[in-house]
């Protein structure tokens, strides 16, 4: 690998430590952050898996849903900062997610869900992987 091309996957990985400082930070408690891992579960037993694709300028998440009630998804764009999404009801079974860009920008995506206990809420997230990377450059 060159001297360039590892000097932006470190630059790249500092970006994404500091996303997920800051958006633990701007969320509150966080039950999983960092990297995504193969599903997101609640202590209650709600599940969710996510899933990203990007490429002309197109961001695409499919997100499968067992039992979580509201899902949110945030996104990091390099060089702008957060754009945190809103919270909606999560759809059982899933649902596909489209963003559209104007620009070119590299870009990752944060997924939270979120399970009522009877008490609290319970709350997971993870990054969306496009496959070789949690970036997107859209």
């Amino acid at each position: 690998m060159s001297t360039t091309t590892n000097r932006t996957n470190r630059t790249l990985r500092t970006i994404a430590r500091t996303a997920v400082a800051t958006l633990a930070l701007a969320t509150g408690t966080l039950a999983v952050a960092g990297t995504a891992s193969a599903a997101v579960v609640s202590p209650q037993g709600a599940a969710a898996e996510t899933v990203g694709d990007c490429s002309d300028s197109t961001v695409i998440v499919d997100y499968g849903n067992y039992g979580f009630e509201y899902v949110r998804v945030s996104s990091y764009v390099y060089n702008v900062g957060w754009q945190t999404g809103q919270w909606n009801e999560a759809l059982q079974g899933g649902k596909t997610i489209t963003f559209q860009s104007t620009g070119t920008s590299w870009t990752a995506v944060y997924v939270q869900y979120a399970d009522w206990n009877g008490a609290s809420w319970d709350i997971g997230g993870e990054w969306v992987n496009f496959g070789a990377s949690y970036w997107c450059l859209i």
